[in-house]
Parts: C-alpha cells; sequence; structure tokens
C-alpha cells in the first residue's frame, strides 16, 4: 500500500503463475484375453478285477470211449474300473485233479489241463460281452477218454486267475466231477485160423485189445452168432462145439500157450479176470494207447466135420 496526498491508491497488479505439473503415465492396460487352460490333475484309485461264478458244460463229464471230449468253462470278470483294465493276455486257467496233481503243476492229459504255455493244445480262451465294467471269458479243455475219474474224496477243479493293468489280481474257482466208464475197442476185425486137418490144432492168433475208457477193465468173452456151445454149423457136417472136452477154441493172455492150458470159449459170456488192463498212463501231454494181447487156438475134431464155418466171438469191457 502507498499513501500519496493524502490518498490512498491500491493498485492491483494481476501476477499470473504458471505451475508446470509433470505429466505422470499411467499403468499400461493388460492385454485383452478371452480364454485361459489350467492344468487339472486327479488319481483314481485302482480296483482289483473280480471272477464270477464259474459254469462248466457238460456239467459233468462222462467220457465218451476212445474220444476226446471238450469241456467248456466261462465266467464274468468285472472291473470298476472298466472292462478294459483287464489284462487279457495275463489270463490263467487250470483244470486238475486233485488227488495227484496242484493248481501249478505242469500239464497231464491224465490230470491237469491249462491255458500255459505247455498247455494241451486244445485248450483255449474266447473273449465275448464286453461292456462297461464286464467281460465274458469261455475256455475249453480237451479232455482224453483216460482223463482220470473223480474218486471221493478227490475232486476236480476249475479256477480263473485274472490280472488289470497294474497287476491287481482276482480269481474264482468250482470243483468239477469226472465219472468212470467202460470202453474197449479189438484191433482186429476177424480172426483167420486158416485151413486145418481133421484133429489139427491151429497156430496162434491174436487180437489187440485197447482199454478205451478210464479205468482197469477185464473182458468178458463168449461165441456171441449161435446159441448153446455153438462155435459155427460147418457145411454138410456136425457142428463145431466152443468147448468140446479136448477140441475147440481156447484163449490165454500168454503167447505160446498148449492149448490144454487156454480158458474154453463158451456161449456164455464169461469174464477173464486175469486180463487187468489199465487204462492209459499219459506223460505229460503226449498221446497213446493202453493196449494187451489175447492169444487163440482152435482145435478140430478128429471126425464128424468138414467145410467152412465162421462164426463171432464178442469182447465186452468190465471193470477190473
Amino acid at each position: 500500500m502507498v499513501e500519496i496526498s493524502g490518498k490512498i491508491s491500491i493498485t492491483i497488479i494481476s501476477v499470473s503463475i504458471i505451475v508446470a505439473l509433470g505429466l505422470i503415465s499411467p499403468e499400461p492396460a493388460a492385454a485383452s484375453q478371452s480364454d485361459e487352460n489350467l492344468t487339472t490333475n486327479v488319481t483314481v484309485s485302482n480296483v482289483a478285477p473280480t471272477v464270477g461264478a464259474i459254469t462248466c458244460e457238460p456239467s459233468s463229464l462222462t467220457p465218451a470211449a476212445g474220444s476226446n471230449t471238450t469241456v467248456s468253462c466261462w465266467s464274468t470278470l468285472s472291473d470298476d474300473n472298466g472292462y478294459g483294465d483287464i489284462n487279457q493276455s495275463k489270463l490263467i486257467t487250470n483244470f486238475w485233479f486233485n488227488e495227484t496233481k496242484t493248481e501249478t503243476s505242469a500239464d497231464d492229459l491224465n490230470d491237469h489241463y491249462s491255458n500255459g504255455s505247455a498247455s494241451n493244445a486244445g485248450t483255449d480262451c474266447t473273449w465275448t460281452d464286453a461292456s462297461g465294467t464286464d467281460i465274458t471269458v469261455n475256455c475249453t479243455y480237451k479232455t482224453r477218454y483216460f482223463i482220470d475219474p473223480t474218486v471221493s474224496p478227490n475232486i476236480w477243479t476249475v479256477k480263473i486267475v485274472v490280472n488289470d493293468s497294474s497287476d491287481a489280481t482276482g480269481n474264482n474257482e468250482t470243483t468239477y466231477t469226472v465219472d468212470s466208464m467202460l470202453g474197449l475197442d479189438v484191433k482186429e476185425t476177424s480172426i483167420e485160423y486158416g485151413t486145418l486137418a481133421l484133429g489139427e490144432t491151429s497156430s496162434e492168433q491174436k487180437t489187440n485189445v485197447t482199454n478205451w475208457c478210464n479205468q482197469l477193465i477185464d473182458v468178458d468173452l463168449r461165441e456171441s452168432e449161435y446159441s448153446g456151445q455153438l462155435y459155427c454149423p460147418a457145411t454138410g457136417s456136425a457142428n463145431i462145439t466152443t468147448d468140446a472136452a479136448s477140441t475147440g477154441i481156447r484163449f490165454n493172455e500168454t503167447s505160446s500157450f498148449a492149448f490144454v492150458n487156454g480158458t474154453e470159449l463158451t456161449g456164455t459170456s464169461t469174464a477173464f479176470v486175469g486180463f487187468d488192463l489199465d487204462y492209459y498212463d499219459a506223460s505229460g501231454t503226449t498221446d497213446g494207447e493202453s493196449t494187451s494181447n489175447l492169444y487163440w487156438l482152435i482145435k478140430i475134431p478128429d471126425t464128424g466135420v468138414r467145410g467152412t464155418c465162421s462164426g463171432k466171438t464178442e469182447f465186452v469191457a468190465e471193470a477190473g
């Protein structure tokens, strides 16, 4: 303020102040993004597979004389992780007779079958009906007529063992019955005694008998074509009888037997109990037969017969 001549003069000076403001750059905006992929992890625990009830067809086995019989056994396998988790290549089946073998025994055509590398080639398994957690397996065993029969309390056992991809296992088993049966086969179709003179004894003839069953056998023998004790009606003469006192037909299990030491063939079926032919004892998976011979002689009467005749000799297996 300035005082002049008693007056007060006020001067207002306009002051312009310019403040320079420093410009502060803001943080740049994030780039625009419409999606994001995140890795997620979860572990599902493994569940061991299971083997359902085992069913076999036939439900029990009576072998056919001289023939193989296929036994089929099947089960539904389950895995809660999905049927695809079942390792089909590691399936193991065993079918064994527990009197003579165990589950892990080597295969033998009498008493052990499996689907292992040493198995009988007739054993095989097929897979069907795969859905969700389940798949069905059907295993077949090509059994022989000389398979060991069940003898109480010893039984046959069928067992199925399965693995999954983590090598967890499941299994189930069932018992099985193999019945005994009787059967035989004679290799020859006839016994040829040839041409003989009155009173002459034939040369020895042989019949080869094969045990076609799964037990020890003897053999019942008889002349089966004509009644009574006839062997055959000789043409234009009296009949030849099978068991005359010193003539007829006789047999023995031993070769080169004397006629008087033979057993008489009669018209009545008679057991030759000394035969005792056991069934085939396999060595592993090698097939074979159990056979034995019977030897035959015929002696012609001194008088009363001539010409050609024929008859039939019946062979029947009986339990030995």
